[in-house]
């Protein structure tokens, strides 16, 4: 164990009392008015950044309780624990319902939840993933990322196989196929079931595909309905 013993605030510094297990003030006539302040203490002991001229405890606190980044001035706790909250952006409050604010959710009904059972009362849209054009290959649409709708142009021949769902889930998904110059033959094998039209090589020609999957303990059944659009 390291105990340094310091007799004289003003002459503190970081490299005294750094790594020691106990520091010891000790009072005596080195000590004036002007320098028994604990911003004295905290610029000595302060490891992630300056700390804003201060007397008051919260200021040290503050040093402590950020990870990184300016430290404020104030005397008021709830100041030093608005500086957490997700802006980073000090709200001026003396109350700690404003740290609270800050992270606790609201209560509304019209709050869709992924795990609560709802009814969807208005329309809405999605975006469509562009996902380029295919002309070798394989495409396989993604359900890891993006919308479950998406579009890509038909450049030659490649083939496209169905997504894969974590075990006991399904996904669906909507493709639209649009042919270019050099348009190539699309290979569907990789689905349990093909229904709808035939895709064409015809350049400019359209098709609305819908995708399905379900993954039932590591065994996966997929469909693709094809719809020709012209």
């Amino acid at each position: 164990m390291v105990d340094v013993r310091v007799s004289s605030l003003t002459s503190v510094a970081a490299a005294d009392i750094l790594g020691a297990d106990i520091v010891y003030l000790e009072h005596s006539s080195s000590f004036s008015s002007a320098a028994v302040t604990i911003t004295n203490l905290t610029s000595a002991v302060k490891r992630l950044g300056d700390i804003a001229g201060s007397n008051s405890v919260s200021a040290m606190i503050a040093a402590y309780a950020q990870a990184a980044g300016d430290y404020v001035t104030s005397t008021s706790i709830s100041t030093m624990i608005t500086t957490e909250i997700t802006t980073q952006q000090l709200i001026s409050s003396n109350s700690i319902s404003v740290f609270v604010a800050a992270y606790a959710e609201p209560i509304d009904a019209d709050i869709l939840r992924a795990d609560t059972a709802d009814q969807l009362t208005a329309a809405f849209t999605a975006a469509v993933d562009d996902d380029g054009t295919q002309s070798s290959g394989t495409y396989t649409p993604s359900v890891a990322a993006g919308s479950n709708y998406k579009k890509i142009v038909n450049g030659g021949a490649f083939a496209f196989a169905p997504p894969s769902p974590a075990s006991n889930e399904a996904v669906t998904l909507s493709v639209l196929v649009v042919n270019t110059t050099g348009a190539g033959a699309i290979d569907t094998t990789g689905f349990t079931i093909v229904t709808g039209d035939a895709f064409t090589t015809t350049t400019t020609d359209e098709f609305m595909c819908r995708v399905e999957v379900y993954d039932i303990a590591a065994t996966e059944y997929s469909s693709l309905d094809v719809v020709a659009l012209q």
